[in-house]
């Protein structure tokens, strides 16, 4: 799931896996295994991936748009 929205996100913003690795610091083997769901990235990788992208913690664990959806679906 978080590794879908780090795709999603990416996507929209024409992101590569390599720019947002070197946006963050982080490896692009490191990315690869988010985005490909082989891994989760810890709550610090989270904060930067979030920073670099210009979206909220909670863009990228799915929790923003997909609770709004659900809670009016639900009533």
């Amino acid at each position: 799931m978080i590794g879908d929205n780090i795709k999603r996100i990416m996507k929209r913003k024409m992101w590569t896996q390599k720019r947002l690795a070197e946006a963050i610091g982080w490896s692009e083997n490191a990315v690869q295994n988010w985005t490909s769901g082989k891994t989760v990235p810890n709550a610090y990788a989270v904060w930067d991936i979030a920073k670099a992208l210009n979206v909220s913690v909670l863009d990228i664990y799915g929790d923003g748009n997909d609770r709004k959806k659900s809670t009016k679906n639900n009533g």
